[in-house]
């Protein structure tokens, strides 16, 4: 959001852009787009996010909910095949 121009300015433009429900939302955003690229610029071209995604799901909670899904598409697979073994089997 640019800077420039007076309070009135930029509350008008917020609220053009976020509407008056969302104002208090809209500015903080606005305000934290530095910060934004401060912290996307450290973590670009690296792997620390990988590094973090991997320490934070190596537990028992995330192992147990990735077998989960692994159980969910499994069953969603065979659901799509039996389907269409249902249908003409009984068409």
């Amino acid at each position: 959001m640019d800077a420039s121009g007076d309070s009135i300015e930029r509350d008008s433009k917020l609220i053009e852009v976020f509407g008056k429900r969302n104002i208090t939302g809209g500015t903080i955003l606005t305000s934290k787009v530095g910060r934004f690229d401060y912290f996307s610029k450290a973590v670009s071209g690296t792997t620390v996010a990988l590094r973090q995604a991997a320490v934070n799901s190596d537990n028992n909670n995330a192992k147990l909910a990735q077998a989960g899904n692994r159980i969910a598409n499994i069953a969603n697979e065979l659901g799509g095949k039996l389907t269409r073994v249902m249908h003409t089997v009984t068409g």
